[in-house]
């Protein structure tokens, strides 16, 4: 496996069949890619949804709604086995053809020319989000190195219940000199691309930001160093 996409959901049909079928249709090599859902126990419409899906390289997970969605993207991620996690939201829709071509190469030759031996990568890529925040250079959907998860045991802090997952886990890779710009590769955030959509949240959408508000998380000065100290033996012993 090349690529595997994590992410939760609940109660979004449409967006999560939306972005399946965009995965499908822009993935040069789909057979190289899997994507690994998790949804709630209480999530009947998933239940249902996930019936009508066939493709073996779609895998279904439920269980008790996390208290920070980010567990269950850690414990998916250690059941994957694509060399690059990418970390998703049900409402991402894959615009880029050949995306998964364009990452491989570019890793690739970054790592050519940087004369790295290790796998210690984290890709950042382009999202139409318009509240991310555009004057710092995390992506909103992180893409890292499977080599890179299994050292630290995680794929994002599970300190954050929801928002700031993507901006703290980047932080750590940008410390290393390890981010790779993929940003030829966009995702679309169908529920953040307009101003009108970002202040009108769902009900699962809400729910998540009034969980994320109650933190007094900063995911720009949260302590990332036994990461990075992790990391940084694990390259330096390669």
């Amino acid at each position: 496996m090349n690529f595997s996409i994590l992410l939760n959901t609940r109660k979004r049909i449409s967006y999560l069949e939306n972005l399946i079928s965009s995965v499908m249709f822009k993935t040069s090599s789909f057979e190289d890619v899997e994507i690994l859902i998790n949804y709630d126990n209480d999530d009947e419409e998933t239940n249902l949804f996930k019936s009508r899906i066939f493709h073996s390289n779609v895998k279904f997970f439920n269980g008790p709604r996390p208290h920070s969605l980010h567990t269950t993207i850690n414990k998916m991620a250690r059941q994957s086995q694509g060399r690059f996690l990418i970390g998703v939201n049900d409402d991402i829709e894959f615009l880029t053809e050949g995306w998964d071509e364009i990452i491989l190469d570019k890793v690739e030759s970054f790592k050519l020319e940087n004369q790295i031996k290790d796998d210690v990568i984290y890709c950042k890529s382009s999202c139409t989000s318009v509240d991310h925040v555009d004057t710092l250079p995390y992506g909103s959907c992180p893409i890292v190195s499977l080599e890179a998860v299994k050292c630290i045991n995680k794929f994002l802090y599970e300190e954050f219940l929801g928002l700031g997952g993507d901006s703290s886990i980047y932080r750590v890779y940008a410390e290393l000199d390890r981010v790779v710009d993929v940003s030829e590769v966009t995702f679309d955030h169908l529920m953040h691309n307009t101003l009108e959509k970002v202040y009108a949240p769902d009900q699962t959408g809400q729910e998540m930001r009034v969980k994320s508000f109650s933190q007094k998380l900063d995911p720009f000065t949260f302590d990332i160093s036994k990461e990075v100290d992790i990391l940084r033996k694990h390259i330096d012993n390669n």
